[in-house]
């Protein structure tokens, strides 16, 4: 008996050995036939220095697919991509702080293999976008990249929306308004350097052409209207000149040499008509041409035939003991009061600065919801958002061609255009994004997602 139990068992023994053996045999085979995982490597680097660029962020979409998540690069520069459906051609795209975005159309990845491709990206000093944003907040962009650098928070974090920024041409200073009060930003350190010292609110502010005085209109919500001058640098008051005793604080205009100052308000209440056409209430939005020949203006246009008005033009001189010169200051204001039934349409009229010289312009008539208005630095053209379309219109200001029209996101409401001419930056408050537009070709080429609501906009 101990015999043949002993035989079962090492019979028992044998064929479980053998069962094992088979078993780890087929995950063996399985493992050997098994495709091996599609891989796709971006390996990132400095075109000058040919040093592995670290931080880039690396974006792959296959063919009529959505994008797979974005990726950053490692210290080596690395971008892995792991289990890709097999057998198709990806469109690659890496973006890097201070480089031009790269784009790679045709990037074929063979099934089963790991596949690396390497990426020189070209160093750009690009200019800083600042985008205000609700909570006091303002996100510097890098405009080679498209990448956010830093978000900067206000001291009043709390306020609301940053509403104003304008930018020191040469300094890390931006001046920003939020909820009717001015701050001085250092945008390098990512701090506030403090509430600008002015009674009551501020409705606009605007820099000299080098950045030594600070101009803000103050009074806004029916309390008189003042000019303050203030030392750019720290925030000191300078002058604090009267314009107007009850009404609402206007925008302010600088010729680009900075020598005079345009101030645009609706305390005169004119009414005027050019061409038998009447020619609406004033906005109170305008812009200064690039040679600073004319001051190009919002205003509403009401078609109403049986409307009878007359012609009334005035120019008031803004004066006051500044350490500069303000030589003009035009407050021609033109108001109608149409029909209820008549439609209302936008248009830009282009009046010369030198009130006495040249023709004024008249484009043509534009769809009502204008939200911001711009001129080219480098030509006769005003770019014109609407809030409700969600669009950005290239104006002729002369009226000769009709509009160019590019659809943006929705809800813009900011505008800003690039010294060279050749991209307009848009902010889509709705969309929470960034339009990036090429005007050449009028088109869109980049959006930009932001963490928050966009609420103006600067550039240097």
């Amino acid at each position: 008996m101990p015999e043949k139990t002993e035989r079962r068992r090492r019979g028992l023994r044998a064929v479980v050995l053998l069962a094992a053996g088979l078993a780890v045999g087929a995950l063996v085979l399985l493992y050997l036939t098994a495709p091996s995982p599609t891989v796709l490597v971006i390996q990132a680097s400095d075109a000058t220095t040919g040093e592995p660029l670290a931080e880039a962020v690396v974006q792959v979409q296959a063919q009529g697919e959505q994008p797979l998540p974005a990726v950053t690069t490692d210290e080596k520069g690395a971008a892995r991509f792991r289990d890709l459906p097999p057998g198709s051609t990806y469109v690659v795209r890496v973006q890097g702080i201070d480089h031009d975005i790269v784009f790679q159309p045709q990037v074929v990845v063979p099934e089963g293999k790991e596949t690396t491709v390497g990426i020189s990206l070209t160093p750009h000093a690009g200019g800083r976008l600042y985008v205000g944003l609700d909570w006091a907040r303002v996100t510097e962009v890098d405009t080679a990249s498209l990448l956010p650098v830093r978000t900067i928070r206000m001291s009043d974090w709390k306020l609301g929306p940053v509403s104003h920024i304008r930018v020191h041409p040469s300094q890390d200073l931006l001046y920003t308004i939020v909820a009717g009060q001015g701050y001085i930003v250092d945008s390098r350190y990512e701090k506030s350097l403090g509430r600008l010292r002015v009674k009551g609110e501020i409705g606009s502010l605007d820099l000299t052409a080098g950045g030594q005085y600070l101009v803000a209109i103050g009074g806004e919500g029916g309390r008189p209207s003042h000019l303050i001058t203030l030392d750019a640098q720290t925030g000191q008051l300078l002058t604090d000149t009267l314009l107007v005793a009850n009404g609402a604080a206007p925008p302010v205009l600088w010729q680009p040499d900075g020598t005079d100052l345009y101030v645009l308000t609706a305390a005169s209440r004119l009414v005027w008509t050019s061409g038998g056409i009447p020619t609406g209430e004033f906005y109170e939005r305008g812009v200064v041409s690039a040679d600073g020949q004319t001051l190009y203006m919002l205003v509403t246009i009401a078609v109403t035939p049986a409307l009878q008005t007359q012609f009334l033009s005035s120019t008031v001189p803004v004066s006051s003991a500044v350490p500069y010169s303000l030589t003009q200051g035009l407050t021609t204001t033109h108001y109608i009061y149409p029909d209820p039934d008549t439609q209302s349409r936008d248009m830009v009229l282009g009046v010369p600065t030198a009130t006495t010289a040249g023709p004024m312009l008249r484009s043509q008539l534009l769809p009502p919801g204008t939200s911001a208005l711009a001129a080219s630095p480098v030509k006769q053209e005003v770019y014109v958002l609407n809030d409700y379309l969600g669009t950005l219109s290239i104006i002729d200001p002369a009226g000769l061609a009709p509009p160019t029209i590019i659809a943006v996101g929705k809800g813009p409401r900011a505008l800003t255009i690039s010294a060279d001419g050749k991209w307009a930056y848009v902010a889509n408050r709705e969309s929470l994004t960034i339009s990036v537009v090429y005007l050449p070709s009028a088109r869109v080429l980049h959006t930009i997602p932001l963490e928050g609501e966009p609420f103006s906009l600067g550039l240097r």
